[in-house]
């Protein structure tokens, strides 16, 4: 879930900051550039973890700047596909469950990818999985509402590039891109173990408890034997 990610940038001190410890300045400097940003095709930047190595410094004339080569090592968040993560329900809504992870929210789990078959209750903002334990009896409505502890397993990582596009690559037209999300993780619960931890609990308890009482019989009768 979590990496180390090499990367090489130039770092641009300005003449004020010179009095501080080089190291210090760069590592501001990085932070400013990638904490909680999304590199595409990399993840979501969190921190800075060490520098590798920085190159000679170059003062531009008319700049007086100071810019050198650095490679650093940068913690990043990028599940891997199938992995299987747990968070919390952000919202319901007709797209599908909204997952959050407290310092990332664009997580959403679809319909095609929830336990079927399952229904979405817009008056009550939830998703309802309709289990039927079999054929005869009547579905158990099994209740997907915010603030549940959910778990899924990643499908698909979505990146789309935000960064506004010059003109001559846009015919001219102003691109609104504002709303778009730059990292999207998509999510399933459509396998056994996945969804509300409570949905696979319980089914345990009930199967400890059956266990618990055919072992109370069979102790019934060896008694009776004795």
């Amino acid at each position: 879930m979590f990496f180390l990610r090499t990367f090489r940038m130039v770092v641009k001190i300005t003449p004020n900051l010179f009095g501080k410890s080089r190291n210090e300045s760069i590592s501001n400097e990085l932070d400013k550039k990638l904490a909680n940003k999304v590199v595409i095709n990399v993840g979501l930047c969190i921190c800075l973890y060490d520098i590798t190595h920085i190159g000679d410094s170059h003062i531009i004339p008319g700049d007086g700047s100071a810019h050198m080569k650095v490679t650093f090592r940068y913690v990043v968040f990028c599940p891997s596909k199938e992995e299987t993560i747990e968070g919390k329900v952000k919202l319901c809504d007709n797209e599908g469950i909204h997952v959050s992870l407290t310092f990332f929210d664009d997580i959403l789990i679809p319909p095609m990818h929830m336990q079927c078959p399952s229904k979405f209750n817009e008056v009550q903002s939830t998703w309802i999985w309709m289990y039927k334990v079999d054929q005869e009896s009547d579905p158990v409505e099994m209740v997907v509402e915010k603030g549940d502890d959910i778990r899924f397993k990643v499908v698909d990582l979505e990146f789309n590039d935000t960064t506004p596009k010059p003109a001559d690559q846009t015919g001219g037209a102003i691109l609104d891109t504002s709303k778009d999300t730059p990292f999207r993780i998509i999510g399933k619960i459509s396998e056994s173990g996945l969804g509300l931890p409570s949905w696979w609990n319980q089914e345990t308890e009930e199967g400890e408890e059956e266990e618990d009482a055919e072992m109370g019989e069979e102790a019934e009768d060896d008694e009776e034997d004795v």
